[in-house]
């Protein structure tokens, strides 16, 4: 199978607003379907005004730690940075 070079989440799409695991582990579902076809995916936090450490966790900490620099991470505004890399700090198993 042949590969895409990328794929993109635009999480504006969902909400301009996260809060849960289970939407953290909605849109992980999706993202993991992508990856079979694609190298990298970004996923794109523009327009997402905050996140919970929760669902931050859900979706870009199991991402990174399962597929590490194939996941990339964009568009963040300044609060949902500071929330992901929190998420990603409290994480043992990144690579």
């Amino acid at each position: 199978m042949t590969l895409i070079e990328d794929a993109r989440i635009a999480l504006d799409g969902y909400s301009a607003f996260f809060g849960t695991r289970c939407r953290g582990r909605i849109v992980r579902d999706e993202a993991e379907l992508l990856l079979t076809a694609a190298r990298t995916l970004v996923l794109d936090f523009a327009g997402v005004e905050a996140v919970t450490v929760a669902f931050a966790d859900e979706l870009a900490g199991n991402l990174v730690a399962r597929y590490g620099p194939r996941i990339v991470l964009a568009g963040m505004n300044p609060d949902v940075a500071e929330t992901v890399e929190l998420a990603l700090s409290r994480r043992t198993d990144l690579p």
